[in-house]
C-alpha cells in the first residue's frame, strides 16, 4: 500500500472519532487539553487495536477465501463507507460525550471509542487480504486519530459541530476509493 493510500485510510478510519470529538468540544464552556488529551488517547488506542484485531481474524480465514480477497476488501471497506455516509446524514448532537459540564466517564470514553471504532475493525479483516504491514497500518492509524480527535475537541470548540460532519462524508468517500482501488486489482 502506498504511503498516500495508506495515510488516507488512516483519515477516513479516524473520521467517527474526530466527529465525535468535535461534537464533544462543541459542548464545552472551557477548553480542558486534559479532557482532550484523553480522548485523543482513548480513540487513538481503539482505532489501532481494532485493525490488528480484524487482521488477524481476516488472517485466520483467509485459507477459505484466498481467491476472493480482493473482493472480500472491497466489500468490507465499502460497507464500511456506506454506513459512514448514512451516520453522517443523521441530524443532531447525538454524537457528543459527556454532559454539558464537557466531563466525560471512563465508561462514557470506553464506549465511545469502541464504537467508534468498530469500522476499523471490520476495514481491519479486509486488510487481511492486502499485501501491507498491517503493524505499520494500524500505528498510522492510531496516530492520525489521536491528533484528529486532540484537533477535533479543540476545533468543536472553536466552530461547533459543523466539521464534524464534514469529515464524516470525506471519511467516507476516501474509503469508497479505496475499496474501488482493491476490486481494480
Amino acid at each position: 500500500m502506498s504511503l498516500i493510500a495508506l495515510l488516507a485510510l488512516a483519515f477516513a478510519m479516524a473520521a467517527d472519532a474526530f466527529a465525535v470529538s468535535v461534537s464533544h468540544g462543541a459542548r464545552l464552556k472551557t477548553m480542558r487539553w486534559g479532557e482532550a488529551t484523553r480522548i485523543a488517547i482513548v480513540f487513538g488506542a481503539m482505532q489501532g487495536l481494532m485493525p490488528l484485531i480484524g487482521w488477524y481474524l481476516g488472517r485466520a480465514a483467509a485459507v477459505w477465501v484466498e481467491t476472493w480477497g480482493r473482493y472480500i476488501a472491497f466489500a468490507l471497506l465499502a460497507g464500511v463507507a456506506l454506513k459512514m455516509l448514512k451516520e453522517a446524514r443523521t441530524v443532531g448532537d447525538d454524537d457528543a460525550l459527556g454532559g454539558e459540564d464537557g466531563r466525560v466517564s471512563n465508561l462514557e470514553l470506553l464506549v465511545a471509542g469502541v464504537a467508534t471504532s468498530l469500522d476499523a475493525l471490520a476495514a481491519g479483516v479486509g486488510l487481511a487480504f492486502v499485501d501491507l504491514s498491517i503493524s505499520q497500518t494500524a500505528a498510522v492509524i492510531a496516530i492520525c486519530t489521536f491528533v484528529l480527535s486532540l484537533l477535533g475537541v479543540w476545533l468543536g470548540r472553536q466552530i461547533g459541530t459543523l466539521v464534524g460532519k464534514g469529515a464524516e462524508y470525506a471519511g467516507a468517500i476516501i474509503l469508497l476509493v479505496l475499496a474501488v482501488s482493491f476490486l481494480l486489482r
